[in-house]
């Protein structure tokens, strides 16, 4: 991996942003903008899905039931972040 954050986005409800941060070997930090997800649903599911994400070190984790639009959207954009910090995609890195 390489060190540093990562940002990705993806269509969950709306747009949904996630920046993820690596070391040299692991998901250091999990940060999601879902502040245009449904408040009560998506909205509130943002720090389960952090958790889960830091927790499985990467994407495999369970949806978040009544959130399933939002969940997929976050695997989606941290998958993005994954592959960018082992180099397979070519986005440019989150400015610090």
């Amino acid at each position: 991996m390489k060190h540093g954050p990562y940002t990705a986005t993806a269509k969950g409800m709306s747009e949904i942003t996630a920046t993820v941060t690596f070391d040299a070997a692991s998901i250091t930090k999990v940060e999601l903008d879902l502040s245009g997800e449904t408040e009560s649903i998506g909205g509130v599911a943002a720090p389960t899905l952090q958790e889960a994400i830091m927790a499985a070190q990467g994407t495999e984790i369970d949806n978040i039931s009544g959130a399933t639009v939002t969940t997929n959207a976050v695997k989606k954009a941290a998958a993005s972040c994954i592959e960018q910090a082992m180099g397979v995609a070519s986005e440019e890195p989150a400015a610090d």
